[in-house]
């Protein structure tokens, strides 16, 4: 490592070390625990699928219903040789493809960028405004 003196290395190291002391020494009120089962149960637990009365012709009487695997245990040996190895590069990717797919159904987004504006416009006009600047260009 050139350009780097022991006391450097020595000196980045202990703050290293006495911010993860402090990091993890403080009480969190988040969940960890709870949502860590939430996701293994969407993931590996069956469930039952049930349709309803609009869905099934009414010859079948009542609601069937259909039990759903999880995924397969070869899944949990990828898994945790995916976390494993990938840590939280791996898990920042899982969010990101689960942001990918609950895009459309979210409201925490920013409005989308417009091209071919040249100055804010207020959200009520914005979309007949931007409709008429396609049309004329």
């Amino acid at each position: 490592m050139r350009g780097w003196t022991p006391t450097n290395l020595i000196r980045t190291a202990t703050v290293e070390r006495a911010t993860h002391i402090l990091n993890t020494a403080q009480r969190t009120s988040f969940p960890f625990k709870s949502v860590a089962n939430d996701i293994a149960e969407k993931l590996f637990k069956p469930f039952d699928l049930a349709f309803g009365q609009d869905d099934v012709d009414d010859a079948y009487g009542e609601n069937p219903t259909v039990q759903v695997p999880g995924l397969p245990v070869e899944k949990l040996t990828q898994l945790r040789d995916a976390v494993r190895l990938g840590g939280a590069e791996f898990l920042s990717l899982i969010l990101d493809f689960c942001e990918e797919l609950t895009a459309d159904r979210r409201t925490d987004l920013p409005e989308p960028v417009d091209p071919f504006a040249d100055k804010p416009i207020a959200s009520e006009e914005s979309h007949a405004v931007r409709k008429s600047r396609r049309l004329s260009t």
